[in-house]
């Protein structure tokens, strides 16, 4: 692929992904006015550590796909989310999550990002049904700490924003 041909097919996806949203332009305001007043009043981190034990309750074979996960002896366990790496990187992805809904309403700058982000996922071994761990994951993390918050309408706006995300960093990574 020439680099005239990457460019283009990311204005395709990013086409693409406006036209979608656009669409549903009303339920798209009600929706990110739900995700921005998400604020459990828990950090970045204690949000992350939650997640990884949701995916890792979900798919215990995905720990060797993290660095933390490669080192001799580990397993899943409650050591593992002290695991200092561990914190870091789920602190990471929680920000990213974070920065990426604070981007709703900047999807020509938003798309190449989380592009770019599919990318790199390949190369750490990422298939297209990790993306649906995480997507479970990050529900049931925001169930868990929203609680009774977290009711229909809110949890309908974050499955369809992560579906978005999901389709956007898978792209045309893979074969289909």
């Amino acid at each position: 692929m020439v680099a005239g041909d990457a460019s283009t097919a990311t204005g395709r996806r990013a086409a693409a992904f406006a036209t979608a949203t656009r669409a549903r332009a009303r339920t798209r305001v009600r929706r990110r006015t739900l995700l921005s007043q998400v604020d459990a009043g828990v950090t970045h981190e204690a949000a992350g550590v939650i997640l990884f034990k949701h995916i890792f309750r979900i798919a215990p074979q995905a720990l060797p796909l993290f660095s933390f996960g490669r080192v001799e002896g580990a397993e899943v366990n409650d050591a593992l989310f002290e695991n200092e790496a561990l914190k870091a990187h789920a602190t990471k992805v929680v920000a990213t999550v974070a920065t990426a809904v604070g981007m709703l309403t900047k999807l020509d700058e938003l798309v190449p990002i989380l592009t770019r982000l599919g990318t790199k996922h390949v190369g750490y071994g990422v298939v297209p049904e990790h993306y649906a761990v995480v997507g479970e994951a990050l529900i049931a993390t925001l169930s868990d700490a929203l609680g009774d918050a977290f009711d229909a309408e809110t949890k309908a706006a974050w499955v369809a924003v992560y579906g978005i995300v999901q389709k956007t960093m898978i792209g045309d990574n893979y074969d289909n």
